[in-house]
């Protein structure tokens, strides 16, 4: 009976001591983490393109929010990570977990605000945050700003719509004060907007605007001059819209000709250019008199050339001209979208498939586009959220990253150019 005692007794002081190194060890909340569910990041607020500096190559940010859920007892958080990748490939090179929030109701948001020299500011929580632009390691909260800015500490603000980024990082203080904050030191120097209508859109890109632009914003049917042919991409009836232009105005605004929609299967044309008449002594103006379709020239469907960043006329990449199509394979929606670049001639060079079915963003490097949009469905039928797509200009090859798999793409999505 003691024997049998004294071995219970034992056995029940290693079970307590095993408890109490579990507990010891934070054994309980590694239990809470192990039976978390993770939900799929989602960005917030615009991504940013940081240029090459001090050896990391081009980068682009993006922040994303995520909700963690956690067992016993039942709790939720909300992570806002800053997230760096290559621009070249695509593939994540840092991670900076920037705020975890334990009380949902706080309703808490995180934006990129903009580039400035060496940092990157951000608004997290509810407070401004530089960061390095090499790497995203902080360096400034308002904890430092308010200390190199002791006047300002009782009258600093929280809200996003006071922080807004113009080159530079502007504070409204809650005295209705604004102040912009000096990169080098955090000082900060009273400021009058020069510009009311400028600063308030400035407030709206640092608030409201979620950094996206719809597909055919990058996009121009006219390639415009070229090879001393006036060269447009247009279905017929378009075509046929564009060559009525007695005034003129097609040729000054090739925008403005009809469009056909998700139909419009374009080829290219070229136009023969004449000159409106003479009306009361007028100097007589450019009009297009004809267009006809180039001969053994293929058809896009939805099909129109990427524009040169902040400009209406299409872009010419590499050192022999030519254009880049973006175009749909099928009319269906969605349907995947299709980059095509043609040469001087014209002619097809390679036609690669990517994996989007819309165009968000747009970035121009050395030798590549950078893409942003909602990705299409892979293989295993997966939403893969929204995708960054990187195409090689020389050959075709496409790198692409899925943010909400936070995975790469690649293998599935890009089996090599058709040409």
């Amino acid at each position: 009976m003691n024997r049998r005692f004294l071995i219970v007794a034992t056995v029940g002081g290693v079970l307590l001591t095993v408890v109490a190194l579990f507990f010891s060890l934070g054994g309980l909340e590694h239990l809470r983490r192990a039976t978390a569910t993770l939900e799929p990041p989602q960005r917030v607020g615009p991504p940013g393109l940081v240029p090459a500096r001090l050896g990391a190559p081009d980068t682009l940010w993006l922040l994303t929010k995520r909700e963690e859920r956690r067992q016993g007892p039942a709790q939720r958080l909300l992570h806002f990570d800053l997230h760096g990748h290559d621009a070249a490939t695509t593939q994540r090179r840092w991670t900076r977990r920037l705020l975890t929030v334990y009380d949902m109701s706080q309703n808490a948001s995180a934006r990129i605000l903009g580039l400035e020299r060496h940092l990157v500011w951000l608004y997290v929580g509810n407070q401004p945050v530089a960061v390095s632009a090499r790497d995203g390691s902080v360096l400034a909260t308002s904890l430092q700003l308010t200390e190199a800015n002791p006047g300002l500490a009782s009258t600093w603000p929280k809200q996003a719509g006071s922080f807004v980024f113009d080159g530079r990082l502007i504070v409204t203080t809650t005295d209705g004060l604004h102040w912009w904050i000096a990169a080098d030191t955090w000082r900060a120097t009273a400021y009058q907007p020069p510009d009311a209508d400028r600063f308030s859109r400035a407030r709206f890109l640092a608030t409201d605007w979620n950094g996206g632009y719809r597909t055919t914003e990058f996009l121009t049917r006219e390639l415009g001059s070229h090879d001393g042919r006036w060269i447009a991409l247009y279905s017929d009836r378009e075509a046929a819209d564009a060559a009525d232009d007695g005034y003129g105005s097609h040729f000054k605004d090739p925008d403005g000709v009809l469009k056909d929609g998700a139909q419009a299967r374009r080829r290219f044309h070229q136009a023969t250019v004449g000159k409106t008449r003479s009306l009361g002594g007028s100097t007589p103006l450019d009009r297009i008199e004809s267009l006809t379709p180039l001969p053994e020239g293929e058809t896009y469907l939805q099909g129109g050339m990427l524009r040169v960043p902040g400009a209406s006329g299409a872009a010419h990449p590499g050192a022999d001209g030519g254009a880049l199509v973006l175009h749909r394979e099928r009319a269906e929606d969605p349907s995947p979208l299709l980059l095509s670049r043609v040469g001087p001639a014209l002619q097809t060079r390679w036609r690669q498939p990517l994996p989007l079915i819309e165009l968000n963003n747009r970035w121009e490097l050395t030798g590549a586009l950078l893409l942003l949009g909602p990705g299409a469905a892979v293989a295993d039928g997966q939403s893969v959220g929204e995708a960054i797509v990187a195409v090689n200009l020389d050959d075709g090859r496409v790198q692409s990253w899925s943010l909400r798999q936070e995975r790469s793409l690649s293998a599935q999505a890009a089996a090599g150019p058709a040409r």
